[in-house]
């Protein structure tokens, strides 16, 4: 018999490359961490189901590539998005300075009234550190969303923050939308799902 899940939760993780956006997923999903990491290409998929208000939801986590040169091909991959990591690194001041570029990305191309949370990575990295704490939970106010700073490398906060954005998710009544879902389905079983990993090449 296959997995059996109430809800599919397309998210998607954005922010400049080298941010650490696939180590946050490594961290949520196998609980591993590796500095051996190479640039992501396009886009990366992988899932976790977890267990939010009672429901079993099936994280659909989309890792997008942070380069220039490939944010044309993952404007599709926005789409039916539920949620949205915006990511920069403690350790990386323009990073953080692009967190506009990236939120006007998911409010532009994912589903009305998408839940978005701001995180701040690297947080172990304390002698580097180029952006305060202050700095990014004042941002975040501006902004309206949540905002957490995480350590991949430690896993520090990693769980609390995919679990923050489920709830948020989950409180502004977005996964209870049955077309949703079924269009989730529907773009899930157009790329041909097969593996719990794939990745799209320019």
């Amino acid at each position: 018999m296959g997995e059996h899940y109430d809800l599919i939760c397309k998210i998607v993780l954005v922010g400049e490359s080298s941010v650490g956006k696939t180590g946050l997923i490594r961290r949520f999903t196998r609980d591993v961490f590796t500095t051996q990491t190479s640039t992501t290409i396009g886009i990366e998929l992988a899932h976790k189901t977890v267990q939010v208000r009672g429901k079993t939801i099936k994280a659909q986590l989309w890792d997008t590539g942070g380069q220039e040169k490939f944010r044309c091909i993952t404007a599709p991959f926005y789409r039916g998005a539920l949620g949205g990591i915006i990511v920069y690194d403690v350790t990386n001041r323009h990073t953080f300075q692009s967190i506009d570029y990236w939120v006007e990305q998911i409010q532009d191309k994912a589903m009305q009234g998408v839940a978005m949370l701001l995180v701040g990575n690297k947080s172990d990295m304390r002698e580097e550190r180029q952006v305060t704490e202050e700095e990014g939970r004042k941002l975040a106010e501006s902004l309206k969303m949540h905002w957490l700073e995480t350590s991949a490398k430690s896993g520090d906060n990693v769980m609390q923050a995919f679990q923050t954005l489920m709830e948020t998710i989950s409180a502004v009544n977005l996964l209870n939308s049955s077309s949703a879902s079924m269009k989730l389905e529907r773009s899930f079983a157009s790329i041909g799902q097969t593996k719990r990993k794939r990745k799209f090449w320019c």
